[in-house]
């Protein structure tokens, strides 16, 4: 008998030439995430090791983490005896609850309704509008929140749940947007409701911080104080380290159920539509060979070093007083160092290598709850010493590729065509867009991480000055030139990531070929 992928006479059943590419490609494809893999292990997994030591010392900045007294369970014992404890494992119980409900049909309802749309143009000015909350600063979607939200217990838990439904929700359905075909499939959309159910599951405990530290105050605490804020607070305001690790510790355990259902539940979607019979079939092992490969890696490395550099630069021309062109810089960095992430995690999978796509997705669903971790990751830079400065943001920016990653996974699930050139095909249209969408974010969006590592206002990003334009009388920041350079480009800004946002959805959707959509 002979081979049908390469006509190769079989031996004891096995075809010796494939089983020699299908190690190869193997091989090649782990290559190709090494890169990620780097930082990875540098700013999650180091860090949590990091708390899950400091959990158990009384912290002293003298002495460090390894020298600080040891007090055992001390920490825990305190932190599960306190009054506070019932009310911020309920608070955070109920919110994650509240947006996994919320989210799903969320997901559901948009997917459905885009399905149906079988114009494309029309199809991509419905996506526009949808991701607006995305596109456009942060500040912008605090700003439309009512006032009666934020100064009511009871309705300040609405506030998480429209962010859900309006804000992660549509970034979902957009990923998934690839998938859908001319003909209506019910199964499509069902795959990337359960696809997003899946990652909150990962993330139940794990709200978004920014939000809730941009929102929450004293008047509603009784509801808005969960386990994230109360370890920001205590780590942060009151630098009680020991208490907060501990903290975040209890809330990875608490959240090990919910990730298991949400861990299997991914593994068996992308088991169906991603590492299934017909698509290995299809895949003569190009797609894992040696010049895409090694092509990955080298760029992969290549956008590290310009990420650097360009984070660099813009250290330079923020502090000499042009902070237009350093924040255009500093975005820039970002989004090379996030695509290092997102394109040599989601590598494996969309290529249909199983050996190295199980465990890329495993590494993925391990991760994705450390990016919450901020005292760690916080001790992390300090020990490098690079606090106050922009290659602290870049770094941990660079996290957010992980859920780039998984867009890229979602966008082309399914998916049996071979060949280098048709998995470039495929990835080039999302590529684009989640480019386009994270520059936004990155350029006027995400300001946790300035806020927490940047001191010097010389180096305040965009969107940490923006911020306190909002929070603050516009009148009153004209003694501070970065606030007041900032108020003069407000309008602009608005107008640059909406035009840049937009452009990325309608090109994208202007390079999906027809027959995928």
């Amino acid at each position: 008998m002979y081979c049908k992928n390469c006509g190769t006479l079989l031996q004891n059943g096995v075809c010796p030439k494939c089983r020699s590419l299908k190690k190869a490609g193997t091989i090649w494809a782990a290559l190709a995430v090494f890169p990620a893999l780097l930082p990875m292990l540098l700013f999650l997994v180091n860090p949590i090791l990091k708390t899950i030591l400091l959990s158990f010392k009384n912290y002293s900045p003298a002495r460090g983490i390894i020298g600080s007294a040891w007090v055992g369970f001390a920490n825990y014992s305190e932190f599960l005896s306190s009054n506070y404890f019932p009310n911020l494992l309920g608070n955070s119980l109920i919110q994650g609850i509240l947006c996994l409900l919320a989210g799903t049909a969320a997901v559901f309802l948009l997917t459905y309704s885009i399905a149906r749309i079988q114009n494309k143009w029309l199809r991509c000015g419905v996506l526009s509008v949808l991701l607006l909350p995305n596109i456009l600063p942060h500040v912008f979607l605090l700003s439309l929140i009512p006032k009666a939200l934020l100064t009511s217990p009871t309705l300040y838990r609405l506030v998480p749940v429209i962010h859900e439904a309006v804000f992660v929700a549509p970034l979902a359905v957009f990923a998934g947007n690839f998938l859908l075909t001319k003909d209506f499939s019910r199964k499509r959309v069902f795959f990337i409701t359960l696809f997003y159910t899946a990652l909150r599951l990962l993330l139940f405990m794990f709200p978004d911080l920014q939000l809730q530290l941009s929102t929450y105050n004293p008047t509603v605490y009784q509801t808005a104080d969960v386990l994230g804020t109360f370890q920001y607070r205590r780590g942060f305001a009151e630098s009680n380290y020991g208490i907060s690790s501990a903290s975040f510790v209890m809330q990875l355990l608490l959240n090990f159920l919910p990730w298991i259902l949400g861990a299997v539940l991914l593994g068996l979607l992308l088991f169906r539509f991603s590492f299934n019979s017909s698509k290995e079939e299809a895949l003569p092992h190009s797609n894992t060979g040696a010049l895409p490969a090694v092509g990955l890696m080298c760029g992969s490395f290549l956008a590290i070093i310009l990420g650097i550099f360009f984070a660099f630069v813009a250290t330079i021309t923020m502090r000499t007083g042009l902070h237009t062109f350093g924040n255009l810089l500093l975005t820039l960095a970002c989004c090379l160092s996030a695509a290092t992430f997102a394109v040599g995690f989601s590598y494996p999978i969309i290529a249909g290598n199983k050996a190295v796509g199980i465990t890329a997705l495993c590494i993925i669903a391990i991760v994705l709850p450390l990016c919450g971790n901020l005292i760690g990751q916080y001790l992390q830079m300090r020990e490098l010493e690079i606090i106050n400065t922009l290659f602290a943001v870049m770094f941990q920016n660079a996290t957010g590729g992980i859920w780039g990653a998984l867009g890229l996974v979602l966008a082309t699930s399914g998916k049996t065509e071979s060949g280098g050139k048709s998995l470039f095909r495929q990835l080039l249209p999302p590529c684009i867009a989640f480019l386009c969408i994270g520059f936004c974010k990155f350029y006027a969006g995400t300001y946790l991480y300035s806020f927490i590592y940047i001191h010097d206002r010389n180096l305040y990003p965009l969107s940490l000055v923006l911020r306190e334009i909002s929070l603050s009388n516009l009148n009153n920041v004209s003694a501070n030139p970065t606030a007041h350079a900032a108020n003069q480009i407000f309008v602009t800004t608005y107008l640059l990531t909406a035009l840049v946002g937009i452009a990325g959805i309608w090109l994208s959707g202007l390079l999906t070929r027809e027959e995928a959509r």
